[in-house]
C-alpha cells in the first residue's frame, strides 16, 4: 500500500516523489537543490502539517550518519546500508496530504515493515537541521 496519512509520523522513512513535493504549492523547499527521488524521513509531525528530510547513501565528511542502531523495521539493506542526512538545510514542510500525494507511487512494504528511524536518531537529525540553520516546522504550525 502506499503512503497513507496514519503513516506519517516522527520516525517514518518513505520514498517519495520530489518533483511532486517542490511543485506542490503548500509545500515549503526553501529552494533545495534535491533532483532524485527517493528515502525521506520524516523529523516533525505538527497538527496537519510535517517537516521531511531527504537521506542519501552517498558519503561526506559533513553529513550526519544515520547510525544502524537507530535503525528499525524495513528491509536488511536499509538497516545495513550506509546511509547519511542529505543536508540540514534541505527540508521539506507542508500539509500532510502533500507528502501522501508524494508517496502515492512508494513501493509497498509487504515482506518488511516501513522502516524507521528512533527517537534518538531523530533527535540527531533535528539538532543537525537546528545546526546547520534548516527550517522546522514551529509549534503553532
Amino acid at each position: 500500500m502506499a503512503l497513507s496519512a496514519r503513516d506519517i509520523r516522527v520516525g517514518a522513512i518513505a520514498y517519495l516523489d520530489h518533483v511532486a513535493l517542490r511543485e506542490h504549492a503548500q509545500v515549503d523547499h526553501g529552494g533545495t537543490n534535491i533532483n532524485r527521488d527517493g528515502p525521506f524521513l520524516c523529523v516533525q509531525v505538527v497538527g496537519l502539517d510535517a517537516c521531511w528530510i531527504p537521506l542519501t547513501t552517498q558519503s561526506r565528511e559533513e553529513r550526519l550518519h544515520i547510525k544502524q542502531e537507530w535503525r528499525h523495521d524495513g528491509s536488511p539493506k536499509f538497516r545495513t546500508a550506509e546511509l547519511y542526512v542529505n543536508d540540514g538545510l534541505n527540508t521539506f514542510l507542508g500539509p500532510i496530504q502533500a507528502f501522501v500525494e508524494a508517496g502515492a507511487n512508494e513501493i509497498a512494504f509487504i515482506r518488511f515493515r516501513r522502516p524507521s528511524v528512533s527517537p534518538t536518531g531523530v533527535a540527531a537529525v533535528i539538532a543537525e537541521i537546528e545546526a546547520q540553520g534548516g527550517p522546522l516546522l514551529t509549534s503553532a504550525g
